[in-house]
């Protein structure tokens, strides 16, 4: 809910609020990341930098003073807790990554996958950004940007939990929901797929019903955004291309 907050008070130009909402959610995942892409990307898109730094810059400053007592309690546990565990962590099942354990990638997959779906989730995102039509305000496309970003880590992490995916399938409810028009429409597929995907882990289905519709969620969220932006460049001018409620 505290990045559901970031979303509405970055919406109504309380930058600061946002910083420190933010702050708050990296304090009980670093997850929170992969959702805050989005909002990042999109304030540097519309070349807002100011705004981008007091996001992040507060958002640094609450994480770091939730984070200093511990630290200074125990930095080496703290810092073993949230970067270096990954390292020690196998690969279970419903990972994609657990197809290629006699491989070479094998032991950079399991030293390194944070790498891959953080660098999967930054390219992602940006092409998304520059490709589709969201706005930080008035865009229900926010969230399916959200909901690509965190689908990345349940698609290229080498540990799945079926947690992985409450928030790609939150924010893919919201954009299914905010979208104009029917309920029953196909957008309704993304949300399923991603609880899908949970189910199977649930199951201890294999990793291919895991991660099959984690990306076809993926490649219709990336449709959408891409049809919004298309849609934009012919309508005539004067018309917006969505009308609705400001959920931002």
């Amino acid at each position: 809910w505290l990045i559901l907050l970031t979303v509405r008070q970055l919406g109504r130009g309380r930058t600061a609020v946002a910083g420190c909402l933010l702050g708050l959610a990296l304090l009980t995942q670093t997850a929170v990341l992969l959702a805050a892409l989005p909002l990042v990307f999109l304030l540097l898109a519309g070349r807002r930098f100011r705004a981008a730094a007091i996001l992040l810059g507060t958002a640094a400053i609450v994480a770091a003073a939730g984070l200093l007592p511990f630290l200074l309690a125990d930095g080496r546990d703290v810092i073993a807790s949230l970067v270096t565990y990954r390292g020690q962590a196998p690969a279970v099942g419903g990972a994609l990554w657990t197809l290629f354990t006699q491989t070479p990638a094998a032991t950079f997959i399991q030293h390194d996958d944070a790498l891959l779906f953080g660098a999967a989730a930054v390219v992602v995102t940006w092409l998304a950004v520059r490709g589709g039509g969201a706005t930080v305000a008035g865009s229900p496309q926010v969230y399916a940007l959200m909901a690509l970003s965190t689908a990345c880590l349940p698609l290229l992490a080498k540990s799945v939990w079926p947690y992985y995916l409450v928030d790609p399938c939150t924010f893919a409810t919201i954009w299914w929901l905010a979208r104009p028009g029917r309920v029953d429409n196909w957008r309704l597929y993304v949300p399923v797929l991603f609880s899908a995907a949970a189910v199977a882990r649930l199951a201890s289905a294999p990793a291919i019903c895991v991660c099959l519709p984690i990306a076809c969620g993926m490649v219709l969220l990336l449709a959408d955004l891409l049809r919004v932006k298309v849609t934009a460049i012919t309508a005539e001018p004067g018309l917006p291309d969505w009308q609705g409620s400001d959920l931002a």
